[in-house]
């Protein structure tokens, strides 16, 4: 069959309004709030099915620490937080003390690069998990648009830790953060997130936070909520 003109004109239409907003059209933002993100973005909305990408310049910089917190709270709905964990990272003392439910807990310990990819395009496209945290330090084009595809399937959040220099690779990630260590004290660790691709918002934005190793609070330094709120 031919398409007719309405019908061409139609799609067409379709195609600049997913273009305009960045490939969220008919996806809603979470109904919980994502702490930090809803300072950082503001007065973005990050939606259901959003794909994030946290590149950290060194391993222990605060990427990992901060995609728990984020996923504890995406997952807060539907329950279940899949951890796809290839380098042994998870620690179940810490994670509870960012108040994971342990129990919730899906852990997964891939032993090749494709169990991993997997792994995480499994995860992502199950409806009945809220939150997805996995590493991959290689990602070609056809597997980011995979993972980015998974987690619009399923409706949750995907937070990918990655390392600075993929930053300068493929990516068909909603939200790009680059996650960067500052001087701090012995038991509170400071990082700088900084936003380095956002698909419909704006970049370049950035917010310094505290990480507290031994109570697990993650917050905003009492003396930059001010200009983080500004920013």
């Amino acid at each position: 069959m031919r398409a007719t003109p309405d019908v061409l004109q139609s799609l067409a239409a379709r195609i600049r309004e997913i273009e305009a907003s960045g490939g969220t059209v008919g996806r809603t933002g979470f109904v919980t709030p994502l702490p930090l993100l809803d300072v950082l973005l503001k007065p973005g909305v990050l939606c259901a099915g959003s794909l994030v990408e946290l590149l950290g310049e060194t391993d222990g910089a605060g990427a990992w620490t901060l995609a728990l917190f984020w996923a504890r709270h995406a997952s807060a709905e539907r329950g279940t937080l899949v951890l796809v964990d290839a380098r042994g990272w998870f620690y179940p003392p810490a994670a509870a003390a960012l108040g994971i439910d342990l129990e919730q807990v899906v852990l997964v310990k891939p032993s090749s690069r494709p169990d991993c990819q997997a792994a995480l395009d499994q995860s992502l496209r199950c409806e009945a998990v809220g939150a997805v945290v996995g590493c991959c330090d290689r990602l070609t084009a056809a597997e980011a648009q995979r993972l980015k595809l998974a987690a619009e399937a399923g409706g949750g959040l995907g937070l990918i830790l990655r390392p600075l220099g993929a930053g300068r690779g493929p990516s068909f990630a909603d939200l790009r953060l680059r996650v960067t260590p500052l001087v701090s004290r012995k038991v509170v660790r400071r990082v700088r997130i900084e936003v380095v691709r956002w698909r419909g918002g704006k970049e370049g934005q950035s917010l310094v936070v505290e990480i507290d190793d031994e109570t697990g609070h993650v917050r905003v330094p009492a003396g930059l909520a001010p200009a983080a709120a500004r920013a």
